[in-house]
């Protein structure tokens, strides 16, 4: 009797160990996947509505929007970063509408934030429980204003144009010599003003229900073009090579999946989920 019960403890040891053994390799992979690798990574998923995932050369985490899938951008941005991680650095709501805010919102419910900057907010709805997920984690919901800058790990967001009644935030991105314009959701008015004194970008986030897209990747100089979604989510006929430009690469989520764009401040590299 005693030796079969110490045979059953020896393979409860053994078993225990081993479960031990693959939690550390699971949790090691996931931490080399994961692992910050000294570049810039400006990210894209395959979502409903506008959102943006920026992670700076040492692992520090933006969040340009949120779409409208709050599910999915969760489950996005869980498998981008350490599973252990419940903190992103910034928050950047470019709209408060229902194109932006209920992934927003479910990330402000699910992680803190150390800094925002975001469009006015309603005193109702979806933008109050916005403020109110913030103020339970002592994060201050900051409304930006023109020239508001944060920086971290040497990359540089700035706030180009405020939010209006019909059109979003404007902001520009720069690290080293990679610049970007992102411009999720401008109306006439912004994009007018973009056209005359946007600065060169290397990557330009700009609606694809746009008909001045080509106009302003000229304007900026940018050499790679990623479409934002309409707020319908029904994105207009024209095909990439209906747009008639080639001098640049021309990118979307319906086509390309999710998107990456990975640079060490001077040389770029795009990487997509399908499509050439």
């Amino acid at each position: 009797m005693g030796e079969r019960r110490r045979w059953f403890q020896h393979r409860a040891v053994l078993g225990g160990g081993a479960v031990l053994l693959l939690l550390a390799l699971v949790s090691g992979g996931i931490w080399w996947r994961t692992r910050p690798d000294g570049q810039l990574h400006i990210i894209a998923p395959a979502l409903k509505g506008d959102a943006l995932l920026i992670i700076t050369p040492h692992g520090h985490t933006l969040m340009i929007g949120g779409g409208s899938d709050s599910v999915g951008i969760s489950a996005f941005v869980s498998d981008r970063i350490p599973f252990w991680q419940r903190r992103l650095d910034v928050l950047a709501l470019t709209r408060a509408s229902d194109h932006h805010l209920p992934g927003s919102l479910a990330l402000a419910r699910r992680y803190t934030f150390g800094q925002t900057l975001l469009a006015p907010l309603a005193d109702a709805g979806q933008d109050a429980a916005l403020r109110t997920a913030l103020h339970e984690e002592n994060t201050a919901a900051q409304i930006a204003n023109v020239g508001d800058t944060l920086t971290l790990d040497g990359v540089r967001l700035t706030v180009l144009q405020t939010a209006t009644s019909a059109g979003g935030l404007t902001f520009g991105l720069q690290y080293r010599d990679f610049s970007a314009i992102l411009a999720a959701q401008p109306d006439d008015g912004q994009a007018a003003q973009l056209l005359q004194s946007a600065p060169p970008a290397t990557l330009l986030w700009w609606p694809w229900t746009r008909p001045d897209d080509q106009q302003m990747a000229e304007r900026a100089q940018a050499s790679v073009v990623v479409y934002s979604q309409s707020p319908s989510g029904r994105e207009a006929p024209r095909t990439l090579f209906e747009r008639g430009d080639t001098a640049r690469r021309l990118l979307h989520e319906e086509l390309h999946g999710t998107i990456e764009i990975t640079t060490n401040g001077s040389q770029l590299w795009v990487t997509t989920e399908k499509g050439p």
